[in-house]
């Protein structure tokens, strides 16, 4: 999943220095699924610049997001190349989910990201985990023949046609992991 820092989790003010635990717990669980290759972490310029210098993360943290900022003008390619992100922003207290342009953008607060589990592989929901493979082999030779270099990186899940219904309302009562679900359909003459 793309995953988007909004310039609201930083202060504007070049003197103030303070943030919050919830932006810094958020900032250490983005870093990490980066690291991992689960997730990709992008930002605006200015906002990457201030987060790799930021005192409360870890170096390695800091070192995830300077790389960020030096890669900048290749991370920001992957936002037009998917029509669904998250975005990371301070000014929600609740998740909210808006349509611009074409993309599907799932606007959530740092609170959001204060539990690893959030930042594991996204569930990818299928019939069954053979649409889940096929699924996944058309999405890395789409990535290939575009030249798009990411990892993808998700959790088969089957629902067992007539219980898909079922498993996508039980991953979404959790609301502690990324889904994508893909529904099949082979019409048979």
């Amino acid at each position: 999943m793309l995953i988007d820092i909004h310039s609201s989790l930083i202060s504007q003010d070049e003197q103030q220095n303070t943030w919050s635990d919830d932006i810094i717990k958020a900032l250490k669980m983005l870093a990490l699924a980066q690291t991992e290759g689960k997730h990709a972490v992008i930002s605006d310029r200015f906002t990457l610049d201030k987060i790799r210098k930021c005192p409360d993360l870890s170096s390695s943290d800091r070192a995830v997001y300077n790389k960020a900022f030096n890669n900048f003008t290749k991370f920001q390619s992957y936002r037009s190349t998917v029509t669904k992100y998250i975005e990371v922003n301070n000014q929600y207290t609740t998740q909210k989910i808006y349509y611009d342009s074409g993309k599907t953008v799932i606007k959530v607060p740092p609170k959001f990201f204060n539990d690893s589990e959030i930042v594991q592989k996204t569930i990818l929901l299928c019939e069954n985990t053979n649409d889940a493979v096929l699924y996944e082999t058309i999405a890395k030779v789409y990535l290939i023949w575009n030249n798009i270099r990411i990892q993808l990186a998700c959790e088969h899940r089957g629902g067992g046609g007539s219980t898909i219904a079922t498993e996508y309302s039980k991953i979404q009562q959790n609301q502690n992991r990324f889904l994508q679900m893909l529904v099949s359909v082979i019409l048979l003459n």
